[in-house]
């Protein structure tokens, strides 16, 4: 459940500790995804505390946690983060009151450069590039909002440039996933 995000040191480490297990059980599984959506409220609250952003930082560290745990096991782990298309960045909205996946990228890189962390904190940039509604076509594009959707690469690319460059965190390659 949403609220049941790992969004503290010891649920953090019990997480990982998890799917590091699922690794060792299972020696062929060599992807992993760590949380769903969490730029969404329907996945991980709270987006945010007082009206101040909260998601991000948390996610970053269950990110910084999940790394350093998996790449100790398996050195060659694929780990992705993932986000969701969109979300209005306004902490009271009375629906959908998560991150747009462009700010939510930026402030998990506000958080790991504030960290002074000198891991990555994932391999690869898992993005889910849902349509604005059934008929919009694949190659969409939405230059005047905030969502990210499978035409809009080139901005899921400028956020994770704006979010890690200069950092130890490498520009990862990008998975569309639950298109």
């Amino acid at each position: 459940r949403a609220k049941d995000a790992p969004a503290d040191e010891a649920s953090r480490r019990e997480y990982c500790g998890y799917v590091g297990s699922l690794l060792q059980r299972f020696p062929t599984v060599n992807d992993v995804v760590i949380w769903n959506e969490p730029n969404s409220n329907d996945f991980w609250q709270p987006q945010f505390r007082g009206g101040a952003s909260a998601a991000p930082a948390a996610y970053g560290a269950l990110l910084a946690t999940c790394w350093d745990t998996l790449h100790g096991l398996r050195p060659g782990v694929n780990l992705l983060s993932s986000t969701s298309s969109s979300g209005n960045d306004k902490a009271f909205a009375v629906s959908n009151a998560g991150h747009s996946p462009g700010t939510f990228i930026r402030r998990v890189g506000t958080w790991y450069r504030a960290s002074g962390r000198t891991r990555p904190l994932f391999d690869t940039a898992g993005h889910h590039p849902y349509p604005a509604n059934a008929a919009e076509r694949p190659s969409a594009r939405h230059s005047s909002s905030k969502t990210i959707g499978q035409g809009d690469l080139d901005k899921l690319t400028a956020a994770l440039k704006e979010a890690f460059s200069g950092t130890a965190q490498p520009l990862p390659k990008v998975w569309y996933m639950e298109n």
